[in-house]
């Protein structure tokens, strides 16, 4: 059977949670089946300000489904963390930088441990992107753990990374670093149906990132708004990059 034939089920319908450190980490993971004992990437995929269920309620497992089936990507476990709110009524900015400073390092430690024999090792096998505020911790996570995270994905991110010099998770432009490797993947994309700011945002991180001579791919869509629909198609030009460049 070639497992690219467009019939073939890459992701079984059968929903995978996970739950670490006495339930304090937990989400939703996409496990590839099996195909002659593969073994996948990792692709941590982290919301915006919902649950990791907005992933799975608007599509994602049939994305990458057919998107592997149309030979644009190949296969990853794709891991859904919901965010602790530690102590809050609801998420804000500091949630989203205390998940990533503390405790992102731990759920690919666990994820590491737990689904390891599914793993391709490296750095160059970790992908992280994330939507909207999501967007913005991703990029940092790219930056704080740029020696685990090769590809790094910011989907219509939010302001918070890096706003001006002095104001931002990272304030200081000169310490915003990605991983140096010449296939390492960083994008920022963003919607021309969405409200301008988020153009100027990603911009913003393009003209940073480059400024410290880290070229950042700028992905355009032009159909929808600020929503999972516009991050899917975000997610497609990403991913896209990153396995042609490990062709």
């Amino acid at each position: 059977m070639d497992i690219y034939e467009e019939d073939y089920n890459w992701y079984s319908k059968e929903e995978y949670k996970f739950s670490f450190d006495n339930g304090r980490l937990t989400g939703n993971i996409l496990l590839p089946i099996e195909v002659n004992d593969k073994i996948f990437p990792v692709l941590y995929l982290i919301h915006g300000m919902g649950t990791s269920m907005e992933w799975q309620k608007n599509g994602i497992a049939s994305k990458l489904n057919n998107w592997v089936n149309e030979k644009k990507i190949k296969p990853v476990i794709a891991v859904m963390p919901t965010l602790p709110l530690y102590g809050k009524v609801k998420y804000d900015s500091d949630t989203y930088l205390k998940f990533i400073m503390e405790d992102f390092s731990k759920l690919m430690e666990n994820i590491n441990k737990m689904y390891g024999n599914y793993i391709l090792n490296g750095c160059e096998n970790t992908i992280i992107a994330g939507a909207s505020m999501g967007g913005a911790a991703a990029l940092l996570a790219g930056v704080r753990y740029s020696d685990k995270c090769m590809h790094v994905g910011g989907l219509s991110p939010s302001q918070q990374l890096h706003i001006k010099e002095g104001q931002g998770w990272i304030p200081q432009e000169d310490n915003l670093r990605f991983n140096t490797d010449k296939s390492a993947v960083h994008f920022v994309g963003y919607s021309k149906c969405e409200p301008k700011e988020f153009e100027d945002y990603a911009k913003n991180y393009i003209k940073c990132f480059g400024n410290n001579n880290f070229k950042i791919e700028e992905g355009i869509t032009y159909t929808n708004g600020h929503s999972y629909q516009t991050f899917k198609e975000e997610l497609e030009l990403f991913l896209k990059l990153v396995f042609v460049n490990k062709e």
